[in-house]
């Protein structure tokens, strides 16, 4: 064979081989790319099967904890200082701020926990990809922990370290591309379900929200309730509540649905408390929230009615006061009904004027305290109850402008009670002298024109419009002025309110009269003895003006047997 076809024959089975190799190389990789494929189908549905499972379970970690990245929980104390809540506290509470309670889940908590989840999960899609990069750079080192990880990181170290980079790039990157995604559209489903159900729920929360307070509001409108201090005088609708904890003194100051609760409230120190005021009031001990004195339990949630009495010296307002409470006492319970005393010290108070009423006992000169401590007595009958707070300050109280500017709660008074003693008109005082009955009774001191002016001219005159309130006119000590002969026809005509009033300006009354008339053009007046015990139903009891002071405040609960004060047909 020459030389030629010797090249030509090696030329050819070399061109043969190398066709044969590059197809079996093309047949290997073909393969190996075929595998590769396979792999990348199952690790990428692994890899994204794997991260929305850890998609789920990471919120859950957060939730409880036990994430990387520390959340932040809201507390009272945020509450507090306007952390939490957008806005200040309207109403009434306004000048208080926000209660220290816990803040509603949703949408407050919700809020930070969304953002804790997000944080988590950024958190750990940097630590993915960083673990990822290790198996591919072939070693380097990361900070990490934990028995699986580290073994997962030698295993990378020994992977990248026998194969090409682009080889490894190709097996980790993948996976780990899917894994992430698929953690991460759990994170966006989750988000978005928080997002949906949170609209949703707190617009079904402000629905029920103004339910409940609309509710509450109302039936303790319809019931008139409010809270009118025994210290401060003040009145309000919202009573405060101490949280009823052992050794919590936390005061709560608007105890109604809304940011911290719908039903309930949970304080700082842990305790649910009711969040309405009418279950409130029936076992928390509210505050008044001027002065935070506390009141005697389901105070603030009946209605409440200030009885003024307005007297000189030794006019007997302290008498009337403890035969119209036995008087009413005793009529309630024929009722079926009762009156209860609400505090210790009143408990004192209205025993000695039960002891001095049944026992015919002198009356003992009332203290000139300045700020006369209101007695509150609550009346039931027929399943309605009312609270009336009884106030009796000395007479000497009644002397100036000055001294009746710190009897507070004359300025909301709607019914007053003017205590007027006959006995200290000139005429029965003549008469008196005259049969010898000077010395049997104290009279009133001082000029009773000028008691009268103290409270009712210093009201006028800052501002408040008289004629839109009451006044009963209460002429005591009937037991005297019927032993004197110009008091015997006033016995006798039943004491009818107008010829009470003409009876008074014959003796010698009536500019006073002519005041009164002029303030308050619908005034009653009552001649009551209070000395011994009258049954309600006597014209004489002393049960009379407290029945009309009930009656003025449209009060469901009412004496037995008062009478109605009675008219001649004259206007006054």
């Amino acid at each position: 064979m020459d030389d030629g076809l010797w090249f030509l024959v090696v030329g050819a089975a070399i061109v043969v081989a190398a066709v044969f190799v590059v197809w079996i190389i093309l047949a290997l990789l073909m393969r190996f790319f075929s595998f590769l494929v396979f792999y990348w189908v199952v690790s990428l549905t692994a890899g994204a099967l794997v991260g929305l499972i850890s998609g789920v379970v990471l919120p859950w970690r957060v939730l409880r904890g036990r994430g990387s990245i520390p959340f932040r929980q809201l507390t009272p104390q945020d509450v507090v200082a306007g952390n939490v809540i957008l806005g200040g506290v309207r109403g009434q509470s306004r000048h208080y701020g926000w209660d220290l309670a816990w803040p509603t889940y949703m949408p407050y908590q919700a809020r930070e926990d969304s953002k804790a989840v997000v944080a988590e999960a950024k958190a750990h899609t940097e630590e993915s990809w960083a673990t990822a990069r290790q198996w591919m750079m072939h070693g380097g080192a990361l900070p990490l922990t934990g028995t699986l990880k580290a073994r997962a990181l030698a295993a990378g170290k020994v992977m990248a370290a026998s194969s090409p980079t682009i080889v490894a790039v190709a097996l980790v990157a993948p996976p780990v591309a899917a894994y992430l995604a698929g953690l991460w559209v759990s994170i966006v489903v989750w988000q978005g379900i928080m997002l949906v159900g949170g609209v949703v729920w707190v617009i079904i929360q402000k629905v029920v929200l103004a339910g409940l307070k609309t509710h509450d509001v109302l039936t303790r409108r319809q019931q008139r309730a409010s809270l009118k201090c025994t210290a401060c005088y003040a009145e309000t609708t919202l009573p405060s509540y101490h949280c009823d904890r052992p050794g919590c003194r936390v005061v709560h100051r608007q105890l109604l649905p809304g940011p911290l609760g719908l039903l309930t409230r949970v304080c700082d120190c842990g305790q649910a408390l009711p969040n309405t005021i009418g279950r409130a009031a029936a076992r928390l001990t509210p505050v008044c929230p001027s002065c935070n004195t506390a009141m005697a339990i389901g105070s603030g949630n009946r209605q409440t009615i200030h009885i003024p009495v307005i007297g000189a010296v030794a006019a007997g307002k302290t008498r009337f006061l403890g035969a119209a409470v036995v008087a009413l006492e005793t009529d309630l319970a024929v009722a079926g009904g009762g009156l209860e005393v609400l505090t210790p010290a009143g408990e004192v108070v209205i025993a000695e004027l039960r002891r001095m009423i049944t026992s015919h006992q002198h009356t003992r000169k009332t203290a000139a305290e300045i700020t006369p401590a209101g007695i509150p007595l609550l009346c039931r009958r027929d399943g309605d109850e009312v609270e009336l707070q009884v106030l009796d300050a000395a007479g000497e109280q009644f002397g100036t402008w000055d001294t009746t500017g710190e009897l507070r709660y004359l300025d909301s008074g709607t019914a007053y009670l003017f205590i007027l003693d006959p006995l200290a008109l000139p005429q029965l005082g003549h008469e008196m002298r005259a049969l010898g009955l000077s010395g049997e009774v104290l009279t009133a001191e001082g000029d009773q024109a000028a008691a009268y002016g103290s409270a009712f001219d210093r009201l006028r005159a800052e501002g408040i419009d008289l004629r839109r309130r009451t006044l009963a006119v209460v002429v005591t000590k009937a037991d005297m002025v019927a032993k004197l002969p110009s008091g015997r026809d006033l016995i006798s005509s039943a004491a009818a309110s107008d010829a009470i009033r003409d009876w008074l300006i014959e003796m010698g009354a009536d500019r006073l009269v002519e005041r009164i008339v002029r303030d308050f053009p619908k005034a009653r007046y009552f001649l009551v003895d209070s000395m011994g015990t009258r049954s309600g139903s006597d014209p004489l009891s002393p049960l009379g003006p407290l029945q009309w002071a009930l009656q003025i405040n449209k009060s469901k609960v009412s004496a037995a047997q008062a009478p109605a004060a009675k008219t001649s047909g004259k206007a006054g």
